[in-house]
């Protein structure tokens, strides 16, 4: 274990001293150059007293990290890791968030002793590795050179093509620490831990693999021939992040901070200072915007990587990215089957309950309270083709404005390494955040149909400046900084939300467009067509001046049961001109869990305040709502809002009987029933005909029409064993009037089509059926028969219910010559479970039932034979009987659960038909042609009633057809003397119900 450390931390030493020797590239200078202002601080006071600050910040750092910190700087520090994520970024990865980097990590992987990786994407592998193989040259280069005058750490051959300015001077922080000459860095600017050892801490953590590192032993005395100034790893740590948020603009701020941090862990170690951390954020900044403006010094370049493999940069840095981008997003997205907004959002709360104290870190970071060495007051200078950093996070601004942005959001001048140029003070993490002032006038145009930030975007910096601010477009911008902007702002389209303070602006809202938010404004005007809507759900706008409606104007006020409201808060006069107040109601949960809620009913709110008083009136007040009623109540200083029942009942907008019945019962129950106010929140007849079906229970009626349909399935089953051992057959292998045992095996398979009252059903049986009988008294067949059968049935709106059934019956025949009489009694026991699933806007329930039922019937039947060549015919006259009851209906699942007595419905049906049966050879055909007629009442109904309700309600299930045709066919083959296989079809054709079912059996005579 400890060999495997030690090899981790051993390349160290060579990787962040590449270079030759001799003249360096034009990029390189350029990058290098930036930070010369280092080589004079041993030139003034203000250096010296930096020099000294940097050193006691940098071991107070190390001192007084945390242990959170030292793991995250040893996991940080893991050379395998740092050589792997050259060109797959899997150590700065877990700024994704954790759902995005589970799904990026197990596409990318590293090697911790090969240091090889593997990744996604050949185009996201080439940009990461070309980037950070220029990336390191540069600072590679710089170490050397700022510590000794070399490129490669070779004092003996120095750089040619640059110098240092005026007073410059090599291994300033050797000559200004003064190391001891054992502990000194061999090649210059000796490190933390050598000029101060007996103040760096060691420490020991897990790496990134996991492995047990002691920073005393595997970190600390691997940096004696790498200079200090600038940070190596710092270097990828900002490039690679950097990449990142470009291409993950939605994380730009996460990847920002992970990128600070990365360098902050640098110095947690005790291997570099706050300068050195600093220097690399300048010099990866600009070398980062060059790429991504193609700048010709970067293309096509041949240089090394870190472990000297020869690697050629892209002709085209924009085309790179672009590609690399869209494979990055196309994996996340896949991961997340959802937008990488909608996946980042996981921990939108913890960033958003850490975002001040994040921006304050990075803002500490850009200069480590570091004194300043120059004036402090020098106006903004923003590099050229610097906006290029921050296109992807605004990609609705132009070029010019995303440099106003970055103009309004860097820190001061005059920090140490701080040259003039712009690039030292470039806070991005601030310029994420969108503009810092609106110093002239700003019109952005945000476009929805783009999406992303087009769509929506939020600027949460401190707004200052005079100018004027106007919002086009449709996409929404919200604004939660503590604004000091003093101008106009115009919403003239889309919607500006304030969750700040904006209270030194007058707002005006211009027709199309709307404002909400829970911050402050100052004068507000809402001009015809335009909305205001105050909050987030429900919140409060506060205006610091006059609130002005004009007529055509919408004020969109937001209510819920508890009392809460949109408010308007002004503290000086409100004009109404006219306008309208829409009303709508919080989404207020799923009041269907509950089993008493507020009600609505006989609220008032307040809803527009003005200190100074109001003038005028609304033109109108209306809910979006079928049963509720609003108006409003004026006062000299507020106006209130009014919410009761309107004269619509529930059942006025009902259309069938069912939706009837339902709303009718609904309407009895108390305000605060839970029911009663989901119905309240209707907004169309539409919609309130889908809560009454939703709510109706018809699956209940649906499976007592169901069993006593399928009663008909063992009245026939008993009428054909009886006809079979009547001798209908010529065979003379089987046995005439002979008793035996017998089952048949059942199928069957049941749709009733819906009608405008009840909503259709699908059922299925399956079972089998059993029998004994025997003949007595030589001209009568008597036997007994019992069975078990389950039906599924599948109803309306999600509902369905199963059912066991356990029969038991009776039957018997006699002929008398050609005439054959039959009759039989039949009892069922059923056991019934009913699911529904109850779902309309907010609500939604499942309530279930566990209840027993039985079917009772009784049936007879005459049939006279007659023969006609090899065919036997039989006209028949059938009657039956059939009487279900329940046992009460109970459902569990919140106020949505119905109840029922015990009832029960009762049919008469008869059947006249014929029957034809032939013999061929062994086989016997049978076929049966039918009508079936219906007697009495065709409704299917039961009564329910809701939960602590007496009003009872009956909700009808599918009628019955008053006619239908009944075909059967069959086949019967005698196996044997004594044994009889059987198959038949059975149909009912009606125009309510269609009615399948295929039987199986076999007889055994004894």
């Amino acid at each position: 274990m400890l060999k495997k450390t030690v090899r981790s931390a051993l390349p160290i030493a060579m990787i962040f001293t590449l270079g030759s020797a001799g003249a360096a590239e034009t990029r390189t200078i350029a990058a290098t150059e930036l930070i010369a202002g280092f080589s004079q601080l041993n030139n003034s006071e203000e250096g010296r007293h930096v020099l000294a600050e940097n050193l006691n910040t940098s071991i107070a750092i190390n001192n007084d990290a945390s242990d959170a910190q030292r793991a995250r700087a040893v996991s940080d520090n893991t050379i395998a890791a740092l050589i792997g994520s050259m060109s797959n970024g899997l150590l700065v990865a877990n700024a994704l968030g954790p759902k995005m980097y589970d799904i990026f990590s197990a596409h990318n992987s590293i090697n911790a002793a090969t240091y090889s990786a593997t990744t996604f994407s050949q185009n996201f592998a080439d940009l990461f590795s070309q980037v950070n193989a220029l990336i390191q040259a540069d600072s590679s280069f710089a170490k050397n050179y700022y510590a000794n005058g070399s490129a490669n750490g070779n004092p003996a051959m120095p750089a040619t093509g640059i110098s240092l300015p005026a007073g410059g001077v090599y291994n300033v922080y050797d000559l200004a620490y003064n190391p001891s000459e054992e502990n000194r860095n061999t090649v210059g600017n000796s490190r933390p831990v050598q000029v101060a050892p007996d103040r760096i801490d060691s420490f020991s953590a897990l790496d990134f693999f996991g492995v047990e590192t002691d920073t005393a032993v595997a970190i600390l005395p691997t940096v004696k021939a790498n200079a200090s100034f600038p940070s190596g790893h710092s270097a990828f740590g900002f490039a690679s992040t950097l990449l990142f948020a470009e291409m993950v603009p939605e994380r730009f701020q996460e990847f920002l901070l992970r990128g600070s941090e990365y360098g902050n862990s640098r110095i947690t170690l005790g291997v570099h200072y706050a300068l050195d951390v600093i220097g690399a954020r300048i010099m990866t900044t600009y070398a980062l915007a060059q790429m991504l403006n193609n700048n010709p010094d970067y293309l096509g370049q041949n240089i090394s990587s870190m472990l000297g493999s020869p690697v050629t940069t892209t002709s085209d840095f924009q085309g790179l990215i672009s590609a690399a981008q869209t494979d990055l997003r196309t994996l996340l997205e896949q991961g997340c089957q959802s937008t990488i907004a909608e996946c980042s959002a996981a921990d939108r709360a913890q960033r958003q309950a850490a975002a001040t104290q994040n921006k304050a870190d990075y803002l500490y970071r850009m200069t480590y309270g570091l004194a300043p060495v120059g004036p402090t007051d020098l106006a903004p200078v923003v590099p050229e083709g610097a906006e290029v950093l921050i296109a992807s996070r605004f990609p609705y601004l132009s070029a010019e404005q995303r440099r106003d942005v970055l103009a309004t959001t860097e820190i001061e001048s005059g920090h140490a390494l701080d040259n003039g140029s712009g690039w030292a003070r470039l806070n991005l993490y601030a310029a994420a955040d969108g503009y810092g002032a609106f110093n002239g006038n700003v019109s952005i145009t945000m476009d929805a149909s783009q999406g992303g930030f087009s769509a929506y975007d939020s600027w949460g910096n401190d707004i200052a400046g005079n100018g004027n601010f106007v919002k086009n477009g449709s996409g929404i911008l919200e604004l939660t900084g503590n604004n000091s902007f003093s101008g106009t702002t115009t919403v003239a389209g889309g919607a500006l939300i304030v969750n700040g303070y904006h209270g030194n602006s007058a707002v005006m809202i211009e027709d199309g467009a709307w404002l909400g938010g829970s911050g402050t404004v100052g004068a507000l005007s809402v001009q015809s067509g335009a909305v205001v809507a105050p909050g987030n759900s429900i919140g409060t706008l506060h205006v610091t001046k006059n609130v002005t409606f004009e007529s055509g104007s919408t004020y969109a006020v937001e209510v819920a049961a508890d009392g809460r409201s949109d408010l308007i808060q002004s503290t000086g006069a409100a004009l109404l001109n006219g306008g309208n107040i829409a009303v709508s109601l919080e989404n207020s949960g799923n009041l269907l869990r509950q089993s008493e809620v507020r009600s609505l009913l006989g609220k008032q709110y307040s809803i527009l305040t003005a200190q100074q008083g109001i003038s005028g009136q609304f033109d109108s007040v209306q809910p979006d709502y079928l049963f509720l009623g609003t108006t409003l109540s004026y006062h000299p200083d507020r106006i209130t809002l009014n919410v009761g029942r309107n004269a619509t009942a529930f059942a006025d907008v009902a259309q069938t009987s069912n939706e009837r019945a339902l709303a009718m019962a609904a309407d009895t129950l108390a305000a605060g029933n839970p029911v009663y106010e989901s119905i309240l929140t209707s907004s169309t007849p539409g919609e309130a005909r889908l809560v009454y079906r939703q709510l109706s229970g018809q699956i209940h009626a649906d499976i007592a029409a169901a069993q006593i349909n399928d009663s008909r399935y063992l009245r026939d089953a008993l009428n054909e064993r009886l006809r079979q051992s009547e001798g209908l057959t010529r065979s003379s292998d089987i046995k005439v009037n002979e008793g035996g045992a017998w089952a048949q095996f059942l199928g069957a398979w049941d749709h009733a089509s819906g009608d405008a009252n009840a909503t259709g059903y699908q059922a299925s049986t399956y079972g089998i059926l059993m029998g004994l009988d025997s003949t007595y008294a030589e001209t009568w067949q008597l036997g007994m028969s019992t069975g078990y059968t389950r039906t599924s049935l599948d109803g309306g709106y999600g509902a369905n219910a199963n059912s066991d059934n356990y029969h038991l019956g009776v039957y018997g025949g006699k002929q008398l010559g050609d005439l054959s009489l039959r009759a039989g009694s039949t009892y069922t026991w059923h056991r019934i479970d009913t699911s529904r699933s109850v779902n309309y806007g907010p609500q939604s329930a499942t309530p279930d039932a566990k209840y027993s039922a039985r079917t009772q019937q009784v049936f007879a039947e005459a049939g006279y034979s007659l023969k006609a060549a090899d065919v036997k015919l039989e006209p028949f006259a059938n009657l039956a009987y059939i009487n279900f009851q329940n046992n009460g209906i109970n459902e569990d699942g919140g106020a949505a659960a119905l109840h029922g007595d015990k009832q029960h419905t009762d049919a008469t049906v008869s059947t006249l038909g014929l029957r034809a049966d032939t013999q061929v050879q062994t086989v016997m055909l049978r076929g049966e042609l039918g009508w079936q007629h219906q007697y009495s009442d065709l409704d299917r109904g039961t009564s329910l009633m809701f939960s602590g309700s007496s009003s009872a309600f009956v909700v009808d299930s599918v009628p019955v057809s008053r006619d239908g045709a009944v075909l059967k066919a069959s086949a019967e083959l005698a196996v044997s003397q004594d044994a009889t296989l059987s198959l038949g079809y059975g149909g009912l054709l009606s125009q309510n119900h269609q009615d399948n079912r295929i039987n199986a059996g076999f007889i055994w005579r004894f």
